[in-house]
């Protein structure tokens, strides 16, 4: 009896070492490849039921490595400094070609990149879609009405119009924001002046545009406007905190 057993258990091992070996299912993917091997006359229905399971799952790992790559997109992100100065505010601001040049070479690293729908059905919509290599993509769409300040003609308008929402959602779904180039981001020394030589007569400037603020806003800003780009620029650039602080004094000027 025990002898038949063992010739019997033998040949048992010998048929299961030479039988085609399945991999071990790791995935939806996997079982429905499994499944289809042990069965090639699945019933539809099932095979239907196994397919929806299997796109589901990917659509799951492709959110999470979404995820993780936009985290550690994130952790590494370069500075955007702002390279355009408004003349007519007096504030600094990044141009939309500065933002997503300097954003776009560093996310592509990771597998992401960023494009734009436009949709002109009612109004001017743009949404911006950042996308991963593994198929997820996440978007922001903001409407806006088309730009008719200053003297645009109609191309114009829409092309403004254009630029700022894409600008705003680029920044919205990166999670961006230009800084000040005088903004020191180590911690220790934010808003500090930039060692750079002043304009000549800046600090005679400085003295009259604290007197002008005085007045109000409309007066500092006409001030400003009738002052020279170095004298705007450098301010912007290098005196910040001050030159903000002379906007709130204004503000608070009844007029």
């Amino acid at each position: 009896m025990n002898a038949e057993m063992k010739i019997t258990d033998r040949r048992a091992m010998s048929v299961l070492a030479d039988a085609p070996q399945l991999p071990i299912a790791s995935s939806p993917v996997d079982v429905l490849l499994n499944a289809i091997q042990r069965n090639p006359d699945m019933d539809l229905a099932k095979l239907e039921k196994f397919m929806d399971l299997a796109e589901r799952w990917r659509a799951a790992e492709a959110k999470r490595a979404y995820v993780a790559a936009f985290s550690e997109c994130k952790r590494t992100m370069p500075p955007v400094i702002k390279d355009m100065l408004n003349k007519q505010y007096g504030s600094d601001y990044s141009s939309l070609a500065n933002l997503v040049n300097t954003v776009n070479r560093h996310i592509g690293g990771f597998g992401l990149h960023a494009n734009w729908e436009i949709d002109q059905s009612e109004g001017i919509a743009v949404a911006c879609v950042l996308t991963h290599l593994e198929g997820h993509s996440e978007r922001v769409r903001i409407k806006g009405p088309v730009d008719t300040s200053g003297q645009k003609n109609p191309l114009q308008q829409i092309k403004s119009t254009l630029t700022y929402l894409e600008g705003a959602t680029f920044q919205a779904i990166t999670g961006v924001v230009a800084r000040s180039a005088s903004t020191d981001d180590d911690g220790n020394g934010a808003g500090k002046k930039a060692q750079a030589d002043a304009p000549e007569g800046y600090e005679d400037w400085k003295a009259d545009m604290q007197a002008v603020a005085e007045e109000g806003t409309q007066r500092l800003q006409d001030t400003w406007k009738g002052s020279s780009d170095a004298l705007r620029r450098y301010v912007v650039k290098n005196d910040e905190l001050w030159w903000n602080e002379m906007k709130r004094k204004a503000a608070k000027v009844q007029q």
